[in-house]
């Protein structure tokens, strides 16, 4: 064993030094390629419970009559690169949230339990403000108490908790006052009514005046949706009342059309009616993959694509997340990429976009910077790998690392999922540390467990996986006492 270690090992370590040679010769040289502009405005549009398979850009051909449009996504994929390999912060809503603001994975994150919300890092956000941005988030926060405006954000308008999250908002936090929405209706009515004011259109409306607003310096916006979340209840079902579809389905698919991509269409046009285009780098992702509840059901569409699982596992059907970035006239638009990337990127991305030095990102940041890699895929760059269609290999970024722990009526579950180039491997701690060992390159839906193939490769996942977790005082007791 200790033999074919040293052979794992030495091949990886050669694969790792050739692959960091084409890094490093692939970084963007200041007297080939133009700088990014001068501090850039950064614009995020996060949906709530996406998956891949839902959406017209990940869907590359589909006969069937369940299709839900997205005209508006569509046409920001034909302007962007499509990464069909980017994974969520975490299994569960707190859990990636928290890895989306702070950059760091579920492993060392502060928040990765929907019981736990003492969300202690401090933001990207939090950042930029020291670099004369003007920061404002509008949506769905959920790390609870410690709201946006305590955490460098400077305008909020929104919902803190999940408890608040309402697809018909009867009340929404505008900075420091919790405010009554005035439907024209009762709640209870609002899902058979077309007349009610969705939490989206609200928050819209507030992200599109925040673009527009007259300032002198760059800008920070992300736009959290709570489309196309589980509704509690009945909902309109828009666009789609003349199919024949279950009714919850219509509703889901009506979220996605009317609801999502509306917001997208709306945020576009003011971020190019305004003049702010060509300085304005935006980022569309998923917090977490398709959802699975008692009403609406993810096989109806196809939601997670061809990969197996949905939000709450850690198989890349509740990993993975419809992500495009725009940067018109920066990256080559209508182009897509298999590198992986992860909302733990989103911080040092920011950051280096922001000019912050380096050396004052904290030092548990996960993540890598995609600005080089982006600028790089540019067709008018002079960057000797400046091919649009040229991905570096995986293994040229560190592992990508997910865990859970989920108490349900199947008991307790703990399981902690890692990447490494073309590998992935899931260990569940309660199952006698069993691994799990898939090729996701050349095997997406996860359908051959190779671990007995190789096993000293899942062992090697296996540790990785170790190495990354770091024990945490507000785990629930529950979970504490997994490993």
């Amino acid at each position: 064993m200790r033999a074919l270690h040293y052979i794992l090992f030495l091949t990886i370590g050669l694969s790792l030094a050739f692959t960091f040679l084409y890094v490093r010769d692939s970084k963007p040289q200041s007297s080939s390629l133009s700088p990014p502009p001068l501090r850039p405005n950064i614009v995020f549009i996060l949906a709530n419970d996406l998956g891949q398979g839902e959406i017209e850009p990940f869907v590359k051909s589909n006969s069937s009559d369940r299709k839900i449009r997205t005209p508006a996504l569509f046409k920001f994929a034909q302007e962007s690169v499509t990464f069909m390999s980017a994974y969520v912060g975490g299994t569960q809503d707190v859990s990636s949230r928290c890895s989306f603001h702070s950059g760091s994975h579920t492993g060392h994150c502060s928040v990765r339990h929907p019981t736990q919300f003492q969300f202690l890092e401090k933001t990207f956000a939090g950042y930029l403000g020291n670099y004369s941005y003007d920061t404002g988030f509008f949506g769905k926060w959920n790390l609870q108490k410690n709201g946006p405006l305590n955490n460098g954000y400077n305008k909020f308008v929104g919902f803190i908790s999940q408890e608040e999250t309402l697809f018909f908002p009867e009340k929404i936090w505008y900075d420091h006052e919790y405010l009554d929405v005035h439907q024209p209706i009762s709640i209870e009515k609002c899902g058979s009514s077309e007349d009610c004011k969705t939490a989206d259109s609200i928050f819209t409306k507030e992200a599109v005046d925040f673009i527009n607003k007259p300032r002198e310096k760059p800008f920070l916006m992300v736009l959290s949706l709570v489309s196309p979340m589980s509704l509690r209840g009945d909902g309109p079902v828009g666009s789609y009342f003349d199919k024949s579809w279950p009714r919850f389905e219509k509703a889901h698919a009506s979220m996605i059309t009317d609801v999502l991509d509306k917001a997208v269409e709306k945020v576009m046009n003011a971020i190019r009616v305004s003049g702010k285009d060509p300085n304005t780098i935006t980022i569309f992702s998923s917090v977490n993959g398709p959802y699975r509840d008692g009403k609406h059901s993810p096989m109806f569409f196809q939601s997670s694509a061809s990969h197996k699982g949905v939000k709450s596992s850690l198989y890349e059907g509740g990993l993975r997340s419809p992500t495009m970035i725009r940067w018109m006239g920066k990256i080559a638009e209508g182009t897509s990429s298999n590198f992986p990337i992860t909302h733990w990127d989103y911080f040092p991305t920011v950051a280096e976009l922001a000019g912050v030095p380096k050396s004052l990102w904290p030092p548990n940041t996960d993540g890598i910077s995609l600005v080089s890699f982006l600028l790089s895929r540019s067709k008018t760059s002079s960057h000797p790998h400046s091919n649009p269609n040229t991905d570096p290999d995986p293994l040229t970024r560190p592992p990508l690392f997910w865990e859970m722990c989920h108490k349900d009526e199947s008991g307790l579950r703990f399981a902690r999922a890692s990447r490494i180039g073309k590998w992935k491997g899931i260990s569940w701690f309660l199952r006698d540390g069993f691994t799990e060992l898939y090729d996701v390159e050349n095997d997406p839906t996860e359908t051959t467990n190779l671990a007995l193939v190789y096993p000293e490769l899942a062992e090697w996942a296996h540790d990785v996986a170790d190495e990354n977790h770091r024990r945490h005082k507000n785990w629930p007791p529950h979970c504490r006492g997994a490993i």
